[in-house]
């Protein structure tokens, strides 16, 4: 497989002769796939993308957590004396 996706690649605006067309195709078919698992990996198993999604979900749930405490402790009213404590 990789043997064959490592022979040439037109690239230079020429075009392929009509006879080593499904040569090109093929070649091009099996680079397609090669970059599309090197940018975004494997397909994942129907296990894996809930795995994924709860992970996700939780990871969004402790981030708006997270906001939910910044915008409380921003509302908080200093008076004199706690200003002195600090």
């Amino acid at each position: 497989m990789y043997a064959e996706a490592m022979q040439k690649k037109v690239m230079n605006g020429s075009v392929v002769p009509m006879l080593e067309k499904p040569k090109h195709d093929k070649i091009e078919k099996q680079l397609n796939k090669m970059f599309k698992v090197f940018y975004k990996g494997d397909e994942l198993t129907p296990l894996e993308m809930d795995i994924e999604r709860q992970y996700l979900a939780y990871k969004y749930q402790k981030m708006t957590g997270y906001k939910d405490k910044a915008i409380m402790k921003n509302k908080t009213v200093w008076t004199i004396s706690d200003l002195n404590r600090f």
